[in-house]
């Protein structure tokens, strides 16, 4: 009877250890996505910039001049302050004559290939009705921007932006080419140093 008691109670210790190692390694298991889903998700914020939501850049076309930019995730352009928009031709080609506004100052009057013309909706306000919104239409140019250490060519539309306080606004479109990720709550936080 001893030994058939030893024998039972050792095949029940044995039992119990696999069930334990087992539920050990269920528990395991079912980290493991965990665990790779952070690891994959602190690789992709090390790839990307997390800019705030005002950030310097420079435009090369512009000099060295730094300007104040809003990034916004919503807007899905980027549009620079510009007057004295006029289209022309050079050749067979179309072109767009254009004078940038930086914090009210007038800038050299540039001249660009015309890239496209963009029709653009503003924003619907509360209780607007969408049928009454009119798309505007902007000249689109390219040009090469400086932001968080990078060089990127980008859309920009030209419009009058004087009434608000960026004159510069990078929307989704802009940003995807520099991967980065904005925080709302963050400014100016890259630096706008850009080597050439």
């Amino acid at each position: 009877m001893d030994r058939h008691n030893r024998l039972s109670n050792n095949r029940l210790s044995k039992l119990a250890l696999c069930k334990q190692l087992l539920l050990v390694g269920a528990i395991i298991l079912s980290l493991l996505p965990m665990m790779s889903y952070g690891k994959s998700a602190k690789m992709s914020q090390e790839d990307q910039p997390i800019l705030g939501r005002y950030e310097h850049v420079t435009i090369d076309e512009l000099g060295d001049t730094q300007i104040k930019a809003k990034l916004d995730t919503g807007a899905y352009t980027a549009s620079l302050n510009a007057s004295d928009i006029e289209y022309f031709k050079k050749g067979d080609d179309d072109w767009v004559r254009f004078t940038p506004v930086i914090d009210d100052v007038r800038l050299a009057t540039l001249e660009l290939p015309l890239e496209k013309i963009s029709k653009i909706k503003p924003r619907v306000e509360e209780g607007e009705d969408q049928d009454d919104i009119v798309a505007s239409k902007r000249p689109v140019v390219k040009m090469k921007v400086c932001l968080a250490g990078q060089w990127k060519t980008i859309d920009v539309n030209l419009t009058n932006r004087d009434h608000f306080n960026y004159p510069l606004l990078l929307g989704a479109k802009a940003l995807r080419q520099y991967k980065a990720l904005v925080d709302a709550g963050r400014e100016y936080t890259a630096d706008p140093a850009c080597n050439q």
